[in-house]
Parts: C-alpha cells; structure tokens; sequence
C-alpha cells in the first residue's frame, strides 16, 4: 500500500496515485470529510487544474521516492489535521498495485461530455481564474457589451434556456468554466472567471442548448442499445462540431464589431484558418469537421491524459467510464437476444467488472468482456460479425492499455 501523509495524520491507499483514488479512499477512512472537494485540492496541488482528478501522478515526479506538497489549501476540509506552517502532504512512491474496490451506484445517464480543450470555450476558459477574490455579477454580465449585442438575441430564440452563476466550490461540475444542463434548460456559468470569460463560456454553452435535442436524442439510443458506444461518441462529436461552428459564427461577428476577444474565441478562428484558409469564402465544412474529428482532443495533452485521444474516442471513453458490467451485459442479450450466453458468463462480467472507483479502468474490461463474448459465440458468423462491430478503436484500446494494463478482468473459466 501506498501511504499520504497531512499534517499530523496518515492514510494508506492502493491503486493507482490519481486524485479521485486518493480521495476515495481517505474518505472511507476519514469520517465527515467531502471527498469531491478533496479530490479537487489534490488535482490542483498536484495538476494545477480541479479536473484532472483521473491523472496518474508520474514517476518522474518523485525526488528519493517522494512527492512533497505544499499543505496550503487542505485546512478547511481536514480543520485542524494540516494546520500549522510546517505541515506538508507527502505522497510515498508506489510499489506493484493492488486495487481496492468499493461497490457504488451506478448511473444511469451518460453526462454530456466537456468540450474540446484547445479549441472551445469553457475548458480553456475554466482555468483563466481571477486574482483578486470579487465575483462575476449577473448585472457586471449582463451590461458586457457582448451580452447585448449577441447574448440577449440568443435567450430569447431559446425561450425556455435560462443561465445562473456559481463557483466550483459550491458545484464541483464547474471545473471547466461552465456547462449545460439538457434536463433543466440552464446553462451555470463558474463567476471565478474574468468576466470577458464568463461572457465568452456563455455564448458557446447556449450554441450547445440550440442543439439540446440531439444530444438526449443520442444519449436516449445508447441507453436503450439502438447504438454502440463507439457510435455515440462519433456522434456526439458530429453535434459537437455544430456547436463549434455556431460559436464560431458568434465570435466572427463579435471581431467585426470590434470587440476583444478571449483568448479561446482567438484559438478557435485560428484553427479555422489554419485549416481551411478559404472556408470564410467556400463554407464548405468538411475539412474542418476532418480535422475536428481526427485530431486529438487537446493536441498539447500528455499520453496519459484522456484529451490525447481523438473528440470521437475521448467521448466513448468518458462512456465507458460511466458504463457498469450489469449495463454492458444487458446491451449484450439487446443486441444478441436473452439466453445466448451461459450462466457463467453473465455472472463474470456482471460481478468482475470494475467498480465507479476504478473507473479507468472500464475501458480495457469493456474490450475484454468483447473479446470472450467472440469465443464463446464463434460458431455464430452473425454473432461474431456483431461483436466485432462493438470493438473499440485501434486508438482508443491503446490508451486503455496504457492506463489500465492488458488485463483487468479475472482469467475466465467456462
């Protein structure tokens, strides 16, 4: 076991060294104690950014075989465990991994995925933090002159999409900058911004309302089989790249009225002109929708880092992140009818598929439940022609493999 050491306390811990992980398992042992907040500290004492809750810390970081971290930050979650100047939280590095699983409730929903790092507004803008501790207003939002010109015309075509603002403190979702919520019409907007910012993540989330409909209409057809989960992530990136182009058209707009634009908005008209120089003239899409599909996700992202991944694949990872062994094996009899397979393996990929805790490691499980279903129905063409089409990509079974190793389920014994 792996040892964290706040303050005056310890904690052991086994698994992989992610914030999430920690997290999860210092809360069993600490009563009381917020594990998303936690987890949020840690991601940003040791990633810079509350959203890379799932990175593994990398062994290069350790000096002498510890990670040493400022303690600052960590008193109000644990109050009087890591007060005092001289505390620090020290990371041991690991030996061979155990994993602990813990059972949790699984979802039942696929959350719409987060948007293109180096390219869309709200993640890029989620870090853009202001210096001093004032928040954004919705009357400072609503005088921008952006907010009048553009946002204003956009509430009252989506009549029913209203938007408020709140702090990732109070609503963890907020790591990015802000999000749309498709049940409630609402887009929440993180006022720790700049406010150009704020402005800038608002009109892109309600080019994503304009396509609200589309998105549940994907999610609907994955949750009751009708599509794979391979199938899904491309399209939900073919509707995410409608919203692309929708806030592209925004912001085009918004530099021909003269005004400054964020950082994000400039990244995104570039990328338009690197691509296809002549779209202003030909608006022809497809070379952009090549590029917004083939490439990685954030082509800055390490290759542990799930944004290293192309949009298509990252979204069907973040499915399978979401996906239970009870889920996976219902869409199975869906596809293939009740009754095909044996008892056993029902229970197999049922009970040994990783937990919510483990997430990460959803994605190799997913490929080797596949893979055993194909054996066992190999003297079915049609079986196994539909099995092949639930495999993920080339890409995507790498990435797996790297975060998760080549095996995670238990060795099956029909």
């Amino acid at each position: 076991n792996m040892q964290i050491s706040i303050g005056s306390k310890q904690y052991s811990f086994s698994g992989e060294a992610t914030p999430a992980n920690i997290a999860q398992q210092i809360s069993e042992q600490e009563s009381g104690l917020n594990t998303q907040k936690l987890t949020q500290k840690l991601s940003e004492a040791l990633f810079g950014a509350p959203y890379r809750k799932h990175d593994v810390v990398d062994a290069g970081r350790f000096e002498g075989g510890v990670l040493e971290l400022e303690p600052r930050g960590f008193e109000r979650l644990f109050g009087s465990v890591a007060s005092g100047g001289a505390s620090q939280v020290v990371l041991m590095a690991p030996p061979p991994r155990v994993v602990v699983q813990k059972a949790a409730p699984q979802p039942h929903n696929v959350p719409a995925p987060p948007v293109p790092i180096d390219l869309l507004a709200t993640s890029s803008n989620g870090a853009s933090a202001q210096n001093s501790e004032a928040l954004v207003t919705k009357a400072a939002l609503e005088k921008h002159p952006a907010f009048q010109l553009f946002v204003q015309p956009m509430l009252k075509e989506l009549k029913f999409t209203t938007f408020e603002l709140s702090t990732p403190a109070s609503d963890p979702k907020l790591e990015t900058g802000a999000y749309f919520n498709p049940a409630n019409h609402c887009v929440v907007l993180s006022q720790k911004i700049e406010l150009p910012d704020v402005v800038d993540n608002l009109i892109f989330e309600l080019c994503n309302a304009r396509h609200r409909s589309q998105f549940l209409s994907i999610t609907d057809a994955f949750q009751a089989g009708s599509i794979s989960i391979s199938e899904y992530g491309h399209a939900y990136a073919q509707v995410e790249f409608k919203t692309q182009l929708a806030y592209i058209e925004v912001v085009s707009a918004m530099r021909v009225q003269g005004l400054e634009l964020p950082k994000s908005a400039q990244k995104a008209l570039r990328w338009v002109a690197d691509t296809d120089p002549d779209f202003i003239h030909t608006r022809d899409t497809s070379k952009l929708l090549a590029s917004f599909i083939l490439r990685p996700h954030d082509k800055e992202a390490g290759a542990r880092d799930i944004a290293s991944l192309s949009t298509p694949d990252m979204y069907t990872y973040q499915a399978l992140e979401k996906l239970s062994g009870h889920q996976l094996f219902d869409k199975l009899e869906i596809l293939l009818g009740k009754g095909i397979f044996p008892p056993k393996f029902s229970g197999w990929t049922r009970h040994n598929f990783p937990m919510k805790s483990v997430s990460f490691k959803r994605a190799r499980a997913y490929q080797e439940v596949i893979t055993q279903a194909k054996t066992l129905l190999n003297q079915s063409q049609d079986a196994v022609l539909k099995l092949e089409a639930l495999m993920l990509s080339s890409a995507l079974r790498q990435y797996a493999n790297l975060r998760a190793g080549t095996h995670v389920m238990p060795a099956y014994t029909g």
